[in-house]
């Protein structure tokens, strides 16, 4: 599952150093960029829900084999796009395979072990994923700068039916679903569904909302229109620093998920939403590479807030549950991703980068603010248990 969540990803974010040349390729303006990448949280936003419901009922392996059919599918019709039509069909399609992945890969690793290790289990999943993050935009840009770009996206098409073929096998072989494990002790949790109150569950829930926004409006848009208009930078040298903030990413769901397990889930959640805050300040007002590349590694490291949030909502979540409350959760996200690109790219267009940026650091600042004083703590000694 790690293997499967982590090429997937992979796979997904080719586009990120490739997106200036696409542009240039599809006569795309940045704002058309932004909404390319809105149209990509578009295909996730439609599939989260349905994806919750078949983790309760599927093997993880059987979704994750449909996953790599149309992350296929779609790195093949971006390869061949001859108009920006079909870059956005394609990038749909895409989005549509990385929600399927998401979704059962966050039910798998919240209910593989106990919940005194939940936080743990589930920095593995961020970890498969952060390091796709990491690795997938380093091999594309490197891929680009010899074949261009539509020769990156086509080994994508070869990879992914490689994928097809290693998980098709054990998806036919069958796992016990998310619900399975509940039900028989493995990943056990409370008893009572939502125990939160509902200004607690709408911050927890504004959590996802705040880090794909921020993700996919300045990692996956703006930080390489950045790099390539205002510093100049090349497909490769964007894809090597957008690998470096998934490396950052990927130290910092590791170590989140410790603090997390043997702390509190708010220790973590909340520096991490504050050093967010700060990445995406001096994206706004940095000059030069050195600070373009701090930014992104802030900006990345503090990216752990989705994957502690998952934690909490898997603590407050009764067996047959999961996946639904984690393809809500999921959803609201990618309203996130959605809103993000198309507001901040107009906005850089007709104005801007630091009236487009700084809105994005201030509802950072605030989630954070209002995750330390409202949702309450929900480590594997809380009151839920207690209660139960």
């Amino acid at each position: 599952m790690g293997g499967a969540v982590f090429t997937i990803t992979a796979l997904a974010f080719f586009r990120v150093p490739i997106l200036p040349s696409i542009g240039d390729d599809l006569s795309m303006s940045t704002t058309q960029l932004g909404m390319f990448t809105a149209t990509y949280a578009l295909g996730r936003l439609l599939t989260d829900v349905p994806a919750g419901a078949m983790a309760d009922r599927l093997p993880a392996t059987s979704i994750v084999s449909r996953a790599a059919w149309l992350v296929a599918a779609g790195s093949a019709l971006l390869a061949g796009a001859p108009v920006a039509l079909a870059a956005y069909a394609a990038i749909f399609v895409l989005g549509v395979g990385t929600a399927l992945t998401n979704t059962a890969g966050a039910a798998y690793f919240s209910t593989v072990g106990p919940v005194s290790r939940r936080g743990i289990a589930v920095s593995g999943f961020a970890a498969a994923q952060l390091g796709g993050q990491a690795f997938g935009p380093a091999i594309a840009g490197g891929l680009a700068s010899f074949g261009g770009w539509r020769t990156a996206e086509t080994i994508a098409v070869a990879v992914a039916l490689g994928l097809v073929a290693a998980v098709g096998s054990r998806a036919r072989g069958g796992t016990v679903t998310a619900q399975e494990r509940r039900r028989s002790g493995d990943g056990a949790g409370p008893t009572a569904q939502w125990v939160l109150s509902r200004s607690a569950r709408i911050v927890l829930f504004s959590v996802p909302f705040v880090m794909f926004l921020t993700i996919g409006s300045m990692i996956q848009t703006l930080a390489p229109v950045i790099g390539d208009e205002a510093l100049g930078l090349t497909p490769a040298v964007i894809g090597l620093a957008a690998g470096l903030g998934g490396l950052c990413r990927l130290i910092g769901a590791i170590v989140g998920g410790q603090v997390a397990d043997r702390v509190a889930r708010k220790a973590a959640l909340v520096p991490g939403l504050a050093i967010q805050t700060v990445g995406v300040v001096l994206l706004a007002f940095g000059s030069g590479i050195p600070m373009y590349l701090i930014a992104i590694a802030l900006l990345s490291l503090g990216s752990i807030g989705t994957s502690i949030a998952i934690a909490v909502l898997a603590d407050l979540s009764t067996p047959g549950t999961l996946g639904r409350n984690l393809g809500r959760f999921r959803f609201v996200g990618d309203v996130g991703l959605i809103v993000g690109p198309i507001m901040t790219a107009r906005i850089y267009d007709s104005v801007g980068r630091t009236t487009a940026v700084l809105p994005v650091a201030a509802l950072a600042a605030i989630c954070a603010i209002a995750v330390a004083v409202v949702i309450p703590e929900t480590r594997w000694g809380s009151a839920v248990e207690r209660r139960s």
